[in-house]
């Protein structure tokens, strides 16, 4: 599909866009609003832009898209990090 947008130039030049730059980051900005809303999910997001998981979470980050982690998801997770950590300590002490 191919869109095209009017946008003055007074606008572009407060969004920081040029002509070369406008399309993807407006593209850029309209996926990752879709990926806030649940619409797609992180695979397409790549997908879409064409990024790699790195790119990616570098674009989550600079649009302030951060992982939306309950607290019992964070208490599971630093549960299983203690137990990994015991394990790997007496790994050691075994050896």
């Amino acid at each position: 599909m191919r869109i095209t947008v009017e946008i003055p130039d007074e606008t572009a030049k407060l969004l920081g866009l040029t002509q070369e730059t406008a399309a993807r980051v407006l593209l850029e900005d309209a996926v990752v609003e879709a990926y806030r809303a649940d619409k797609i999910g992180t695979g397409q997001l790549r997908e879409i832009l064409g990024l790699s998981w790195h790119e990616k979470e570098a674009l989550l980050f600079k649009h302030k898209v951060f992982y939306d982690y309950s607290p019992g998801e964070i208490a599971a997770e630093a549960e299983t990090l203690r137990r990994l950590r015991e394990k790997r300590d007496a790994m050691k002490n075994a050896a």
